[in-house]
């Protein structure tokens, strides 16, 4: 049997982060993809890539892991 593990552990939590800015960019040559901007309430940026077709309002509210 195989196993994975890390090396060491790392501690995180859950906190809301609130979309702040959605742009359409050509990620690859054909491919046409939104990227996405989040903030949280500490001011912790995330970016994130989804496909053309996803519709999300700015304000949105989604769930994101920070180390402790």
């Amino acid at each position: 049997m195989f196993g994975c593990t890390s090396e060491r552990e790392l501690q995180a939590h859950m906190v809301d982060a609130t979309l702040v800015n959605v742009e359409l960019i050509n990620r690859y040559p054909d491919v046409r993809e939104k990227i996405l901007t989040w903030r949280t309430s500490t001011k912790v940026t995330y970016i994130t890539y989804e496909p053309e077709s996803t519709d999300l309002a700015i304000g949105t509210l989604r769930k994101v892991l920070i180390q402790k």
